[in-house]
């Protein structure tokens, strides 16, 4: 609530720092990139967690998504870029 200036809600899950986050275009997921090496996908309407996304060897430090949402790019302290098919995960 952005004119009285509080939390409307809160996602935990992550087992350390998150470091980065990025949402859907539509509103629908919320994404976050956490120094546990993982990306979780959020449900924006329910407030649980989707699904997860590992495959990083440290600290997740950027996510976008890409190609009509279909896609997500995650950089890392690992020193590697991946690339997640959404759709296929």
């Amino acid at each position: 609530d952005i004119d009285r200036k509080r939390e409307d809600f809160c996602l935990s899950g992550h087992s350390n720092s998150v470091t980065c986050v990025a949402v859907s275009a539509d509103a629908k997921r919320i994404f976050s990139g956490s120094a546990d090496n993982s990306i979780k996908a959020w449900n924006w309407a329910t407030k649980e967690e989707e699904f997860l996304l590992n495959g990083h060897e440290n600290t997740v430090s950027a996510i976008v998504l890409l190609y009509e949402e279909t896609s997500l790019a995650s950089g890392s302290h690992d020193r590697t870029i991946k690339v997640w098919n959404l759709e296929s995960r």
